[in-house]
């Protein structure tokens, strides 16, 4: 029963030889070592079974005895390869295409990071190479939490860092380190400074011990109440200060606005084209065609997803927007000078909501392709900052 499936699966060629010597081709075949199965003596000869590979070598054999051999049917593996090579072929084919697929994400093709500010992409980009994550970095048995060790001792700038991969993309999330510390338990020792330049208006100790009263000047940094002190009798105290401290500060603020995004007016014809993605190569899938004149364009991405990975190919849309340019500059530079007024005034709604303004003064200028809005400001507010607490030396014992 196995012999005849692994047969059947080999494929079975049922022939006849039909001549008064047909003994002599069985005498020949086994001369040769070449395999007949299932033989039985018709009227005219012999039928016989082989495998495809046999029936040549049988042929070759009936040539030299003058025998006349006809294959009668086939069946088995062979025919089925025959019939269905094409399907066999395709299944082979997509079978390769979604190993290349899977494949593609052992690699990083693309490292988007977010959350910096100060510190730049190229400078995180760089610090990553230098661990070993890059582009076509392979991803499997990467231990990402050593990456992300390894890029803080780098970067003393980055409090946090996570690395999540996304298929073949890497979502890079940063914090920056803030540089004052904020004292959020109440029963923390801490300091007060000022946060600020400004001249002490008042000042209201609840606790800690003052070093400085109303009418002075402080810097920014000073201390102006400790929480870690000595007592008159040399009893060391260390406490959480609290204080309010209102001062009078002055400051600059500038706010500008780019006159040529300014004169751009923009129409409703927008156009859209849409494009293949592979890779880094972007094929269009359609013919039309980029608007006429001045126009931006933005991209919007839509990798293509399966089972919750992506994959470095998919369908990405460029738009293109038209606008026409304003060539009057005194009607742009009084259009700057509004908006810049009204985000003044949303900054001093929100930002500045806790000083108390005393003085105003604005000045306008123009700076290359720039409309510059600076407010000199004299206020009052409470300058009273946490920082961590600075030990302070035990005074020395007056001998009598």
């Amino acid at each position: 029963m196995i012999v005849r499936l692994v047969r059947l699966l080999r494929g079975i060629v049922t022939f006849c030889a039909e001549s008064a010597m047909a003994e002599q081709l069985i005498a020949a075949c086994a001369k040769q070592n070449i395999p007949l199965d299932e033989i039985t003596p018709s009227e005219t000869g012999f039928i016989g079974e082989c495998s495809p590979r046999a029936f040549l070598r049988v042929k070759e054999c009936a040539e030299e005895c003058n025998v006349s051999v006809k294959k009668v049917n086939e069946r088995g593996g062979s025919v089925w390869m025959k019939t269905h090579r094409w399907r066999a072929v395709l299944f082979a084919c997509i079978c390769a295409v979604v190993g290349l697929l899977y494949l593609s994400q052992c690699f990083v093709f693309r490292i988007d990071i977010s959350g910096n500010q100060q510190v730049t992409d190229e400078a995180i980009l760089t610090v990553l190479k230098e661990v070993g994550i890059d582009t076509f970095s392979f991803i499997p048995g990467t231990n990402f939490k050593m990456v992300r060790e390894q890029v803080l001792l780098k970067l003393p700038a980055l409090s946090w860092m996570t690395v999540n991969p996304h298929g073949c993309r890497l979502e890079v999330v940063v914090a920056e380190r803030r540089i004052a510390t904020d004292i959020e338990d109440q029963k923390t020792p801490c300091d007060i400074r000022a946060s600020c330049d400004g001249i002490i208006r008042n000042m209201e100790v609840y606790a800690g011990k003052e070093t400085t009263s109303a009418g002075h000047v402080v810097e920014e940094g000073e201390i102006l109440v400790h929480g870690h002190y000595y007592t008159e009798n040399n009893e060391e105290v260390l406490t959480h200060a609290k204080a309010k401290v209102i001062a009078e500060v002055w400051f600059d603020k500038t706010l500008r606005i780019d006159l040529n995004e300014l004169a751009k007016e923009y129409t409703d014809e927008i156009t859209e084209i849409p494009y293949l993605r592979l890779f880094t190569f972007r094929i269009p899938l359609s013919f039309t065609a980029k608007p006429e004149g001045t126009y931006d364009t933005s991209w919007k991405e839509q990798p293509f997803t399966l089972w919750g990975r992506e994959f470095p190919f998919g369908i990405d849309t460029l738009t293109c927007s038209p606008y026409e340019t304003i060539s009057d500059e005194a009607k742009l530079e009084e259009m700057a000078c509004e908006i810049l007024e009204k985000q003044f005034s949303q900054l001093e709604a929100t930002e500045y909501a806790d000083f108390a303004i005393i003085e105003r003064e604005s000045r306008m200028r123009k700076n290359g392709t720039f409309m510059e809005m600076t407010v000199s400001y004299i206020a009052e507010t409470d300058i009273a900052q946490d920082s961590t607490v600075q030990m302070q030396e035990k005074p020395k014992e007056e001998t009598p």
